[in-house]
């Protein structure tokens, strides 16, 4: 039976667009050597040109911070898929222990499964249009200009997708093709990183948010088996197997106490996979968020300084949106991870009643309590992703946009 009729379709065909089949086994993942290679390597290099074109025109802040909103996504596109890359076999392993949990859910808990990939799903395809929408638009201002200049006076005015330091002459027919059909392989390149990683974080948080609701239901199913007062738990131990799915089912016809050493298995388990996440994010999202606030101050700056076309401001708002919902997955979703991992002690808390309970059941139950209470948290290596952090960003570009804007008065 299938999960969810899109479930993982998004994240398949994008990173299929990259050359990579993210469901291989590691040594097979790079389906397509040179459709990876070609554009990787052309993002680099326009990275180059951007920077030398931001270091060119260093003294003219209007110039720069222009190419500097194109420099900040490359390089965080470019991070991004050589993480995957050199990481490929941790993505593997988690994609496959995630698909073995959700293919094994029914009734309750396949409900769960399924409503948190419908919320993935929903995340994951807006932001792709968004994306598309974006790419496409930046290709089509540059068309539109030069077809308004030549219809309006006459004059054969090629303006370049993006400002950067292209080394031959861009002037004529042949050289602008050049740097055009350059840009659309980063434009391609740009977008396909973003929305696969993007995605495939999403749909690992929703997966691992799933697991958490799981176990909270699981909890209250043992919650009313029968407590069998003459159970022995010394003969059943904690620290098994727990990679394999089988050693955390509840038995409907067994005793609170197996049910309860079942559930630690479970969260000790998921807890694991939060830490997995962390080991395969935790780089990425430092390199996003450090670059993010650079590039939404230089977007923003030039939205609210009242001079551009329609067409631009049409290109700035969708681009910045952009920004801003790739900054929102992250600390969203973070801090949707922290507070499901809390409510585990709270549910331990209210399911059980724990006058009725024996000693041994209460202090088997202390156990997950005390390990909630430690909430699992996705972290940039130096920080926490959650809310507050994504108020920061935008406090700091916010600062960043003020100072651009003095120096804009002082000059006038």
């Amino acid at each position: 039976m299938a999960i969810l009729k899109r479930y993982f379709r998004l994240q398949r065909f994008i990173f299929a667009g990259l050359g990579i089949d993210i469901k291989a086994r590691p040594e097979n993942m790079v389906k397509r050597p040179v459709l990876m290679m070609t554009p990787l390597v052309m993002s680099i290099l326009l990275c180059i040109a951007n920077g030398h074109y931001v270091l060119d025109n260093a003294s003219d802040y209007l110039e720069a911070t222009d190419s500097l909103t194109l420099l900040c996504q490359s390089l965080i596109s470019v991070w991004k898929v050589i993480m995957v890359i050199w990481k490929r076999k941790d993505f593997a392993r988690i994609i496959a222990r995630i698909e073995n949990l959700n293919v094994r859910a029914s009734g309750e808990e396949l409900k769960i499964v399924r409503t948190e990939n419908t919320k993935d799903v929903i995340f994951s395809t807006t932001y792709f249009v968004l994306v598309l929408l974006t790419g496409a638009w930046s290709l089509l201002v540059p068309i539109y200009f030069a077809v308004y200049i030549y219809m309006t006076t006459g004059v054969v005015d090629l303006p370049v997708p993006h400002k950067a330091t292209y080394f031959w002459n861009h002037e004529h027919v042949k050289g602008y093709s050049l740097v055009y059909i350059w840009d659309m392989f980063i434009i391609y390149f740009i977008a396909c990183s973003a929305v696969s990683t993007e995605s495939m974080f999403s749909w690992l948080v929703c997966n691992i948010i799933a697991q958490f609701r799981i176990l909270m239901h699981r909890l209250e199913v043992a919650s009313k088996l029968p407590l069998q007062t003459n159970y022995v738990a010394a003969n059943h131990h904690v620290d098994d197997d727990d990679d394999n799915p089988d050693l955390c089912e509840i038995d409907a016809n067994g005793t609170m106490m197996e049910a309860i050493i079942n559930c630690i298995k479970f969260h000790r388990r998921t807890l694991r996979l939060t830490q997995e996440l962390n080991s395969l994010y935790g780089a990425i999202i430092f390199v996003k968020f450090i670059v993010s606030g650079t590039q939404i101050c230089c977007l923003a700056f030039h939205l609210v300084r009242g001079n551009n076309s329609l067409f631009n401001v049409a290109y700035l708002l969708m681009f910045l949106s952009a920004a801003a919902l790739q900054l929102i997955l992250y600390c969203y979703n973070g801090q949707r991870l922290k507070d499901e991992s809390l409510l585990i002690c709270t549910s331990i808390y209210s399911t059980f009643e724990w006058s009725k309970l024996p000693k041994s059941t209460q202090k088997m139950l202390l156990v997950p309590m005390m390990r909630a209470q430690q909430f699992s948290e996705l972290r940039g290596v130096f920080f926490t992703v959650d809310l507050s952090l994504y108020l920061w960003v935008f406090r700091t570009a916010g600062s960043l946009i003020a100072a651009l804007k003095t120096l804009e008065e002082k000059e006038e």
